[in-house]
């Protein structure tokens, strides 16, 4: 009897360890985000859009700002300048405060990650939620007047809850709850990037596949489509414009991209705007001319695209900043040293990690639909931001692998 009860109270501290290791991830991720938001908060050129209009919305103004272009109505998703207009009605208009709220944030995407990689036991779910809490891009990032960790945010929720979706062995009525909450927070994450609009297709697409081609998951799927593209429809009654067009700055961003001039990197700042293109009022013409000469471009000499698209690729997955004002050598050798590793070990994880591999499927979805995204448009490091926590998962399932084959019990999980 003795020995029962020894033998349980050592289990309820095993089980209680893991729990007192992922609250202290989670607490010493947020710390380090709020000391670098304190410390230093990044403002871009992005930025100060986004403030502007955080600005406008809390002082009731007409949304839009003023570009090279003329005002602009539609530049800028709403998602981002609303958030920021609710940290500036809470706190004044502090960059600051900005920076320490997405540091909190950043503290529900370290746990989000943690249930994900769970799925391939406790470790797995601590290494992930370690890198993710550690890693120099969502650290920096976190700090940056950027929709990234709102949008990181989003996108880690919908791929728990496709998780969950997608290891349903039979559907019920009460999983359609799941498929609305799904498109919700799809459609939340359309309002911060524009460019995720699609890829709840190939989710959707991906869960309905592994279902067996459920009914079911079919039905699930196309409601949180039409749930998703439901919410977007203010926006769409702001812009005039379907869901195919949901800011302005689409044709310009695809001409800077494919035009005889692109290198992959941003060029927007020489590119000329033509006479005809100039004025007030023009909006969305301007738009349309830019896109009807990008896809000219882009029908023209398929071949330069495809030298381009691999270019593209290869900037978002660069383990170093490509920007010239980011090349400082310390940095750019902390980055190389913490991503190539990281990156080595999420080919191993894919390839012989612990996860399911429906999971791996579903892993590798936003992954492969954002670098096709990007391979068109612009690549850059930033764009790949958002996608570092699924690395994570990926690179966590590899090394707990390795620290099992080691001999590194695996942590008990307890009820």
């Amino acid at each position: 009897m003795a020995s029962d009860a020894s033998g349980n109270v050592e289990r309820r501290a095993g089980s209680s360890g893991w729990r007192w290791a992922l609250a202290g991830i989670i607490v010493f991720g947020v710390a380090i985000r709020v000391g670098l938001g304190l410390v230093h908060p990044y403002m871009f050129d992005d930025s100060r859009d986004y403030v502007e209009l955080a600005r406008r919305i809390v002082h009731g103004l007409s949304y839009g700002v003023q570009t090279r272009d003329g005002w602009m109505t539609a530049s800028r998703m709403p998602g981002y300048p609303v958030f920021l207009a609710g940290v500036f009605a809470v706190f004044g208009e502090s960059v600051k405060a900005v920076a320490c709220v997405q540091a909190i944030l950043s503290g529900g995407i370290i746990w989000l990650t943690w249930l994900i990689g769970r799925r391939a036991g406790v470790m797995a779910g601590l290494i992930a939620a370690g890198l993710v809490a550690m890693d120099p891009l969502t650290v920096g990032f976190s700090a940056a007047i950027l929709s990234e960790m709102p949008f990181t945010l989003c996108l880690m929720g919908g791929m728990w809850i496709g998780a969950r979706l997608l290891e349903r062995e039979r559907g019920e009525v009460r999983e359609l709850g799941w498929w609305i909450v799904l498109g919700l927070v799809w459609g939340a994450g359309v309002y911060l990037r524009a460019s995720v609009l699609y890829a709840l297709v190939v989710v959707g697409v991906w869960i309905w596949g592994y279902r067996r081609f459920s009914g079911w998951a079919l039905g699930g799927a196309l409601l949180a489509v039409v749930v998703m593209f439901g919410t977007l429809v203010p926006w769409m009654m702001h812009t005039g414009k379907g869901a195919g067009r949901l800011t302005s700055l689409e044709g310009i961003s695809l001409y800077e991209a494919v035009y005889p001039g692109a290198d992959g990197g941003p060029k927007q700042d020489k590119i000329a705007t033509p006479p005809e293109m100039e004025g007030a009022g023009m909006e969305w013409p301007r738009d349309e001319v830019w896109g009807r000469e990008a896809w000219g471009y882009v029908r023209s000499d398929p071949v330069r695209i495809l030298r381009l698209a691999v270019v593209k690729a290869g900037r978002t997955w660069s383990p170093w900043m490509n920007a010239s004002e980011m090349r400082n050598p310390v940095l750019q050798a902390v980055l190389i040293g913490w991503q190539a590793p990281l990156f080595i070990l999420a080919a191993g994880g894919i390839f012989w990690g612990g996860l399911a591999g429906r999971m791996k499927g579903l892993l590798l979805c936003p992954i492969v639909y954002f670098t096709a995204v990007h391979a068109l448009f612009l690549g850059s490091v930033r764009y790949r931001v958002p996608l570092m926590p699924v690395v994570c998962v990926l690179a966590a399932t590899g090394l707990a692998r390795l620290v099992r084959r080691a001999g590194k019990p695996e942590p008990d999980e307890g009820v």
